[in-house]
């Protein structure tokens, strides 16, 4: 086991190495260590030019190197695309192999501590497409979401209704198809009248009894 003299030196040896693309020389490598060290310098390979390297590191770098390279050549590709949705579709077309890093543990199934018995990992089910009315009514029925929106916008709930409508008369009317997740609905509203409030911040004043108006 390294000291911890040892263990400073071996990391700063792989963070000059990352930085010369993978590769230091002898001279580099003392200069680093003050003086031969066997324990570190065994972490290290030569190579027939005399250079040190070490085989993981090296590894590292290329599968960045071909990361990057895919990722530039995706975007090369799709900058005939029309639309953003296409774009997304080419990038996934193109996902290669190499992407992936071989460190994650692909296995399905997870070990219980010491009993050898084993368990489905817990799968997530997408939320069903609705079409806005029933939308609508699902976000109304929900009190604890009309309670943070309303507070939100700072409206009254009577008004969250007619909001509701306009939204969905507004997404008619540019042509969004009529079917959306619950989540992608309510973050899409309230980010939308949000934006609205911004660009007429009058809006946002929050409502004094009469009372109090001079």
């Amino acid at each position: 086991m390294m000291s911890n003299e040892q263990a400073g030196a071996y990391i700063r040896i792989l963070c000059y190495m990352h930085q010369k693309g993978g590769k230091l020389s002898k001279k580099d490598m003392n200069n680093i260590c003050k003086t031969y060290d066997k324990d570190v310098f065994d972490k290290f390979e030569i190579l027939e030019c005399g250079n040190f390297h070490n085989i993981r590191l090296t590894s590292e770098i290329e599968k960045r190197s071909k990361y990057s390279n895919s990722r530039r050549n995706n975007r090369l590709g799709s900058s005939k695309k029309k639309t953003y949705e296409k774009d997304m579709n080419n990038i996934c077309k193109t996902y290669d192999k190499h992407m992936e890093n071989e460190n994650i543990n692909e296995n399905k199934d997870i070990e219980k501590g010491g009993t050898g018995e084993k368990t489905e990992r817990p799968t997530y089910q997408k939320q069903p497409l609705l079409n806005f009315q029933q939308l609508k009514k699902q976000c109304l029925e929900n009190q604890q979401w009309v309670e943070a929106v309303c507070m939100g916008l700072r409206i009254s709930p009577t008004e969250l209704p007619e909001r509701l409508d306009d939204f969905i008369n507004k997404l008619i009317s540019t042509g969004n198809k009529n079917e959306r997740t619950l989540q992608d609905f309510q973050g899409y509203f309230f980010n939308s009248e949000k934006y609205n409030i911004g660009k007429n911040p009058k809006q946002e004043e929050p409502l004094r009894p009469k009372s109090e108006l001079v």
